[in-house]
């Protein structure tokens, strides 16, 4: 069944694609050149046997049909995660296009510094083995390193970049440093260097009079985040949180202060009945006449009497 089908320009090359169960379509290899290309199309069974048709003219002008058959393809998969910290293990996938005839190995190499990665000269493959899974321990950096890991098997060589990143340190400031219970503050969390992928930290906080996310993201290429810090209304003595920020096991923490809400003025209203005068002390109301008086925060008691 054709997978393809086109008109290819003049010198066109055709090109098959093995299909892996495991791993879907790859390409593999180029497999031939043609003069005054009409039409081509590729067709690959299940065992990645392929067979390429096309058209073309002979010396004669005489229109022909070429066919070309080629496989089972031989082909080598490396999968080698894009970033990683310094210190960690990088986690290497090899993938083989069909399982290995026989026992054998597959070589492998890096570009990388001297003690920057515990990498095997060989890995070896059982016969009828598809696929490899190798981890690949890394030392700790100072700066972005970045190399590529190189595999080779049965003629066939594959390269996958990466890039060893040093872990960031956090640094945390929260503004206003002071607040009113049921008042937001703002937590600012900033690493001390950029980094090509997001840094998420865990945030907690050791009092419950002071709350927010449980994780916060820096994104990539950014140097810091911010989170809302809540505080609660009914704080009635001043109390400190300390904020902490965690990432990889490193953390760094900033305190907030929570006074007690102020209280506001208060309205007082009397109503009198029948006949006689109500007054308070302190002064403010003599009613009826001066019914109704706005008090300080700091008149902690009104008493009225009745005369």
């Amino acid at each position: 069944m054709p997978l393809h089908h086109r008109l290819p320009a003049l010198g066109d090359r055709v090109a098959t694609a093995s299909y892996l169960r495991a791993t879907g379509w790859r390409p593999a290899r180029l497999i031939g050149t043609f003069l005054n290309p009409e039409d081509h199309a590729l067709a690959m069974d299940d065992n990645g046997r392929a067979l390429a048709v096309w058209v073309d003219r002979d010396s004669f002008g005489q229109t022909r049909i070429q066919v070309r058959a080629v496989g089972p393809l031989s082909e080598l998969g490396l999968s080698v995660p894009r970033y990683a910290f310094g210190g960690d293990t990088v986690n290497v996938t090899l993938a083989l296009g069909t399982p290995a005839a026989a026992a054998g190995s597959i070589a492998l190499s890096h570009d990388f510094p001297a003690g920057l990665l515990t990498l095997a000269a060989t890995v070896p493959v059982a016969a009828g083995q598809r696929e490899v899974l190798l981890p690949v321990p890394s030392a700790a950096v100072t700066d972005l390193r970045t190399g590529s890991i190189t595999a080779s098997y049965d003629g066939i060589t594959s390269s996958g970049p990466l890039t060893l990143m040093p872990v960031p340190q956090l640094q945390l400031a929260v503004a206003p440093a002071t607040v009113a219970g049921g008042q937001t503050a703002q937590l600012s969390v900033s690493v001390d260097r950029l980094s090509p992928v997001a840094v998420t930290v865990a945030l907690t906080s050791d009092n419950p009079a002071a709350t927010m996310v449980s994780t916060l993201s820096i994104p990539a290429n950014a140097m810091f985040a911010t989170a809302s810090v809540l505080t609660q209304a009914t704080v009635t003595a001043t109390q400190t949180a300390r904020l902490v920020a965690t990432f990889r096991g490193i953390g760094a923490s900033t305190l907030l202060r929570i006074d007690p809400a102020a209280v506001g003025a208060g309205s007082l209203t009397v109503s009198v009945i029948g006949n006689g005068r109500v007054t308070s002390m302190p002064a403010g109301i003599d009613c009826p006449g001066d019914c109704n008086e706005t008090y300080s925060p700091a008149t902690a008691e009104v008493t009225l009497t009745p005369i």
